[in-house]
């Protein structure tokens, strides 16, 4: 089960380490590294995604296509 922080467990984490927000943390980062634009394919529904990586797979070498002991 996941289980979130709670705003005061944050709010905890921040002041130890000594910021005042999470966007604190990323202040020495450019602006333009932030959140950079991603090239993504189109979503696969979950079969799409099984199909395409049981291909993937498929050109690797198997202990069911070679004799092993």
């Amino acid at each position: 089960m996941y289980t979130p922080h709670t705003p005061q467990e944050i709010e905890e984490m921040l002041r130890v380490i000594g910021v005042n927000t999470i966007e604190d943390l990323f202040v020495k980062v450019p602006e333009r590294h932030r959140f950079p634009e991603l090239d993504l394919p189109e979503p696969l529904t979950e079969m799409e995604a099984s199909a395409e990586l049981h291909e993937i797979a498929s050109a690797n070498a198997s202990t069911d296509d070679f004799v092993t002991f």
